[in-house]
């Protein structure tokens, strides 16, 4: 997994560009979303397994703090790749 310093933010902005200049990046992120939608909470899980690995988060070791979190962040990249548009 890259860390977040690896990638300029123009790198960022040169993948995104291209998607947005022809319209399609909304409409591939529907797709993506449609076909991960029964495995968001699984995404969602690694995860939160990598970061409760890391050992960093205490409030993390509760079990039901985990829930919360995989649950919801599964929601927030299901929105995401549903709503990109409003995902300012």
């Amino acid at each position: 997994m890259a860390e977040k310093r690896d990638i300029e933010q123009s790198d960022v902005q040169a993948i995104i560009d291209v998607f947005v200049e022809d319209k399609s990046f909304a409409p591939r992120c529907r797709k993506v979303g449609k076909l991960l939608k029964d495995r968001l909470y699984d995404i969602s899980s690694y995860y939160w397994d990598y970061w409760i690995s890391m050992g960093k988060f205490p409030e993390m070791q509760d079990p039901e703090n985990v829930e919360k979190a995989r649950i919801k962040t599964a929601a927030f990249i299901g929105k995401r790749l549903s709503d990109i548009e409003g995902a300012e």
